[in-house]
């Protein structure tokens, strides 16, 4: 039994399916459209994952991790993750501080910048100080892509 989740720009799931006698290369057009499609996940066994309603944590099929998104859209997605270091804070709350405390350049891009670029010295730095993981960095920025003023 192969399992497939759809999961929103967040990794929420949304909606399971499981299929029988799954074979990746079978060239079976439905499943070709489930596994092409950006928010369709799959895994051999859901069992221990997470259903709908929660979060996905497997592979994604067909997410492309943005190389930029705007300020807005950064901001909004750190405003939904938890602080790393301070218990009730959020992480934007946690980097905003820094980059006060940081000033010059680095602050006037933090509050200035059209867009932020996933491969920028900035973002680099702030990733590396915070301890916010390659992964961790691409799923920002996927949630991030998917915000709107």
């Amino acid at each position: 039994m192969t399992a497939f989740a759809k999961v929103d720009a967040s990794g929420m799931v949304i909606d399971v399916i499981e299929l029988d006698g799954f074979d990746q290369s079978s060239g079976n057009s439905y499943l070709s459209s489930i596994t092409s499609h950006p928010t369709w996940v799959m895994g051999t066994d859901l069992t221990g994952r997470p259903g709908v309603g929660l979060r996905w944590t497997g592979i994604v099929f067909g997410v492309k991790i943005p190389d930029a998104v705007t300020n807005f859209q950064i901001r909004a997605a750190l405003h939904d993750l938890p602080g790393k270091n301070n218990p009730g804070q959020t992480l934007f709350d946690e980097i905003d501080v820094a980059m006060i405390k940081m000033g010059g350049t680095s602050r006037q891009a933090w509050e200035y910048a059209n867009i932020v670029t996933r491969t920028g010295a900035l973002v680099k730095q702030v990733a590396l100080g915070f301890g916010v993981s390659d992964e961790e960095l691409d799923n920002i920025f996927i949630s991030a892509s998917g915000l709107e003023a």
